[in-house]
């Protein structure tokens, strides 16, 4: 019997999400303006509640660096979109339909993080319906719409080569 490793992958191909910059920085100085504002807000009173205040500011960006996406792989049979702590894996035989598509003004946030630390969570649009976003760049996405009905935006920079090469293998 063949031995596997944990270690190693069959990869194709790998794309890193980025972050828009616009993005980033509205992530930053809403983080550091937040900070600031309630170092200034409590510096007169204990000091318990700005280590409290400070720790939800802290907490909350955490969270989002954890949750956001980091790359896009195809391995094996599979679409997997790594995060910070965990992989979500679209299997390419489940896969309905994959195109290039960017979001549009018509987008409503149901659950999501509209532009902190990325663009992730769930959201809404006229035409597509719901679907679950994670990217970091507006202009560098792709929609997947699954068998089940499931719909993924997803973004990484260099979108069409995972969408050349998921769109090959679902004729295949």
């Amino acid at each position: 019997m063949k031995q596997m490793s944990i270690f190693k992958t069959n990869e194709v191909m790998r794309q890193w999400c980025d972050v828009s910059t616009g993005s980033l920085w509205f992530s930053l100085l809403l983080s550091l303006g937040s900070c600031g504002l309630g170092w200034y807000i409590y510096s007169g009173y204990n000091s318990v509640s700005i280590y409290t205040f400070s720790a939800v500011v802290a907490l909350l960006n955490l969270l989002a660096l954890i949750y956001m996406p980091a790359n896009i792989t195809i391995e094996g049979d599979s679409l997997a979109v790594y995060r910070s702590c965990w992989c979500k894996r679209l299997p390419i035989s489940e896969i309905e339909s994959i195109e290039l598509m960017q979001p549009t003004m018509g987008t409503k946030a149901i659950f999501a993080s509209m532009g902190f630390w990325g663009y992730w969570g769930w959201y809404r649009e006229p035409n597509l319906g719901k679907y679950f976003a994670m990217y970091g760049n507006p202009s560098n996405c792709f929609f997947v719409r699954m068998k089940d009905g499931r719909q993924y935006m997803l973004g990484c920079k260099n979108p069409a080569t995972i969408v050349d090469y998921v769109k090959n293998h679902l004729d295949a």
